[in-house]
């Protein structure tokens, strides 16, 4: 009993902290992208498109290998930087090579710089498990055990091809696992076709930055997250289309408690010339809901191929705020406390 009590005190002391261990570890939702508060840097000291930590993926940096030489021997790398004095807890790493090339050969890794570190070459540490080897690069997912990173930079060791990065997120935790769309007892439809479309719809959440679901051409439709319970929403990210392209017309609806009447998201109505990589924010619905859905008027803004394309349909769930929690911890240490 004095071991769980003990744990207990500890989470509490924890919580009350907002989640951190010390005052220079940013305290940030779970499901944000640490990257967007990066400064980015690099080996070759060339100039970075911003495509490495923004929203977009109309953007793209292209490396030229002919500017690299012995890579074998001067690994290149690519590092994002929380800054001195800062650091974060990170688990899970995304990144997406947008290009067509199915040719190429790439053997990487990745490094983290340790909190209070300097920016020093002797200073980066391996993160284990991170080693590849693979052919075409798109999309690629990192699990790891959590460390405590002032800085994460990707390796590259060998190539046969140019490398040209689209993406590349960092966060606390894996988001397959937050992402309220893979909640055991949710459903992720398309309206035109559901049945014959289930699993190419869940392309739309299943990660893979390169891996889209695309609907028919042309008609009104909708996408439609349903949740087991009712839920407090907090962001929804989403990345449609491809080339700069978006969806053409659509608003972002909730489900009312009545389970049947649907209602425009606060400020999300009628929404157009979005980027195709974006976030909206939840918070502004004014009460739980067991359901999230487009309302998709014009598919896309691609008159060439005029059909919606999803890559990612993530949505995430407000956090508690840190003295909620706290008090929350707080309860259950005196419900341990009364059993004793």
């Amino acid at each position: 009993m004095r071991n769980r009590t003990a744990a207990v005190t500890a989470l509490v002391l924890v919580l009350a902290g907002g989640g951190v261990a010390s005052a220079d570890v940013l305290d940030m939702p779970p499901w944000a992208n640490l990257s967007y508060l990066t400064t980015q840097s690099n080996s070759e000291n060339v100039n970075l498109w911003n495509a490495l930590n923004t929203r977009g993926f109309g953007e793209r940096w292209i490396l030229d290998w002919g500017r690299v030489p012995s890579i074998e021997t001067n690994p290149y790398w690519l590092a994002f930087d929380l800054g001195e004095g800062n650091s974060a807890t990170v688990s899970y790493v995304r990144m997406n090579n947008y290009s067509d090339d199915v040719t190429g050969t790439f053997s990487f890794h990745l490094e983290y710089l340790p909190a209070n570190a300097g920016f020093a070459e002797e200073s980066w540490l391996s993160i284990p498990g991170t080693d590849r080897t693979v052919g075409s690069m798109a999309s690629q997912q990192f699990n790891f055990a959590p460390i405590d990173a002032r800085a994460i930079r990707w390796v590259l060791t060998e190539t046969t091809r140019d490398y040209r990065f689209s993406k590349f997120d960092i966060f606390q935790v894996d988001q397959l696992a937050l992402n309220l769309a893979n909640m055991p007892g949710a459903t992720l439809t398309w309206s035109t076709d559901p049945d014959s479309r289930a699993d190419n719809m869940g392309k739309a959440r299943n990660g893979d930055l390169s891996d889209r679901f695309d609907s028919h051409n042309g008609q009104p439709q909708f996408v439609t997250l349903i949740l087991p319970t009712d839920t407090t929403l907090a962001v929804l990210r989403m990345a449609t289309e491809d080339n700069g392209k978006s969806v053409g017309l659509f608003s972002i609806e909730y489900l009312l408690p009545d389970n049947e009447t649907w209602a425009t998201v606060p400020g999300l109505g009628n929404l157009t010339g979005q980027p195709n990589f974006a976030e909206y924010d939840l918070t502004v619905i004014p009460t739980a809901t067991t359901g999230l859905r487009l309302n998709i008027t014009d598919p896309s803004t691609n008159t060439g191929d005029h059909q919606l394309r999803l890559w990612e349909f993530e949505v995430f769930a407000a956090v508690p705020e840190p003295a909620t929690m706290a008090l929350l911890a707080l309860g259950g240490l005196a419900m341990l406390r009364r059993r004793r």
